[in-house]
């Protein structure tokens, strides 16, 4: 049996909009929360909220863990009570961050007709020029 929308929102809210979680919750198969949400666009939009706020939650906690949580006392700088998150920070600047060039990878964009056959040519600039 469907719930109550308002009932729904509270599930999705306490799963983070996961579907599994959601069906768990309610005794239903994932397939069945899937139907309701192809079916009732109230219930989609309930588990695309949770979501979102999931991901709120989540970009919070990555800020607390780029940031470090500082040890003040009587407005000095003491150490940390958590340090900044190498591991952190190198994840936002690789997502975040690809917009200022922070990517390991060369992302294109081809955009319109492209010809059948493509020639990309490397250059290896790693004997600074010298062969």
């Amino acid at each position: 049996m469907r719930p109550k929308l308002k009932d729904f929102q509270k599930i999705c809210d306490a799963k983070g909009g996961i579907i599994s979680a959601i069906a768990r919750a309610i005794g239903v198969q994932r397939s069945t929360v899937y139907d309701w949400i192809e079916k009732y666009p109230t219930y989609a939009k309930a588990v695309e909220e949770a979501r979102d706020a999931f991901l709120d939650t989540a970009e919070t906690r990555l800020q607390h863990l780029v940031q470090g949580t500082p040890l003040i006392v009587e407005e000095e700088f003491k150490g940390w009570i958590t340090p900044p998150s190498e591991t952190a920070i190198i994840f936002t600047l690789r997502t975040l961050g690809k917009k200022r060039g922070y990517t390991e990878r060369t992302e294109t964009e081809i955009t319109g007709v492209a010809p059948s056959k493509v020639q990309i040519e490397f250059i290896d600039f790693s004997n600074n020029g010298k062969d």
